[in-house]
């Protein structure tokens, strides 16, 4: 998804040395280019970007609704996906600008602790990319293998009878 259009926020939106906030913020699944699972309503998003000396600092959050399958019953199931996180988006540096006193962003191949910081995001021109950022949050609160519940009992692996709804009839 890379590439494709998502939703972008002006820079010149977030005031010099200020803050800006937006609540509730709808955005369809589409917009995001989010995967199936999600409603295609879309999820409620918000965020503070606060800009200083060219940089923007965001905490955002969003949430919405999976449709899921479950790895042992089968069974189609809803659930929610919530996200929460912080990311420094920084304009790319053009070649012409090196040797100006701007260095590029240091490549570490160190293990980045839990206290390391918000990820940096490089963006170019004045769109910050907040709908990219988003997404892949979100993504990643998709589970690997969803449960519809933490008791699920699964199917009988002989007759395939939904456990859930009583014990099957084969001879045990």
């Amino acid at each position: 998804m890379k590439g494709a259009f998502l939703y972008t926020v002006r820079l010149t939106r977030v005031p010099e040395n200020g803050v800006l906030t937006q609540e509730d913020v709808r955005l369809s699944s589409a917009d995001l280019g989010l995967s199936g699972h999600f409603d295609p309503t879309g999820v409620s998003s918000s965020w503070e970007l606060t800009r200083m000396m060219g940089k923007v600092y965001g905490k955002m959050r969003a949430e919405g609704l999976l449709h899921l399958n479950c790895g042992r019953c089968l069974r189609d199931f809803s659930a929610p996906a919530k996200t929460e996180f912080a990311v420094l988006f920084e304009p790319r540096q053009r070649p012409a600008d090196r040797g100006r006193g701007r260095e590029e962003a240091p490549e570490d191949d160190e293990d980045d602790s839990e206290d390391a910081g918000p990820t940096a995001v490089f963006f170019d021109g004045e769109e910050l990319p907040l709908g990219e950022e988003l997404r892949q949050e979100l993504e990643l609160a998709v589970p690997y293998n969803a449960l519809c519940s933490g008791t699920c009992r699964g199917l009988c692996p002989r007759c395939g009878a939904n456990l859930n709804d009583g014990p099957c009839a084969c001879i045990k």
